[in-house]
């Protein structure tokens, strides 16, 4: 962590390799219990998480997970109202039977503001939901009739990216 090496105590210490800790790498595959788990055994607050490839795909904190099993955990390191900015910025709630939805929201955010649950598959957003059910690059006014009685339309673009959809209520 960062805080090792602006508060490094012992005073030998001359390189990065002097202040490291032990780590834990993670396949991306790993279930979310077992992980946490581990990491919590072994004193460990971060893990490097490894793709199918042996590449770095990210790291991974006990809070992380954490707040995955029990939503956002507040601490000092947060900014004040950032939990609720954020969500504002992705979404509008059901006004009429219309919301407005950023692309990139992720279907469990999607699920939880929505009440909508969308299937898993390929794809972690709302944006690659709509893409991989109509099989389209998603032009602004495409639309996808979803199952569960809603439509989505895409209401803007960002490039190639679907930056916003329109979720409707069907009567």
């Amino acid at each position: 962590h960062v805080r090792d090496l602006l508060d490094v105590r012992d005073p030998n210490a001359k390189t990065v390799a002097d202040v490291t800790r032990e780590g834990i790498s993670l396949p991306g595959t790993s279930k979310l219990l077992p992980s946490l788990e581990l990491l919590r055994k072994r004193g460990i607050h971060l893990a490097v998480v490894i793709d199918e490839y042996g590449g770095t795909d990210g790291i991974v904190t006990l809070e992380d997970m954490t707040e995955e099993l029990v939503g956002d955990i507040r601490d000092e390191y947060d900014l004040p109202g950032e939990t609720e900015q954020n969500n504002v910025n992705k979404t509008t709630a059901f006004v009429n039977g219309v919301a407005k939805i950023d692309g990139g929201m992720t279907i469990e955010d999607f699920a939880d503001i929505t009440g909508i649950e969308l299937e898993d598959g390929p794809y972690e957003t709302v944006a690659g939901y709509f893409l991989a059910h109509t099989g389209s690059m998603g032009s602004v006014g495409a639309v996808l009739h979803d199952a569960d009685g809603y439509d989505m339309t895409v209401t803007a673009v960002d490039g190639r990216r679907i930056a916003t959809i329109e979720v409707r209520r069907r009567a």
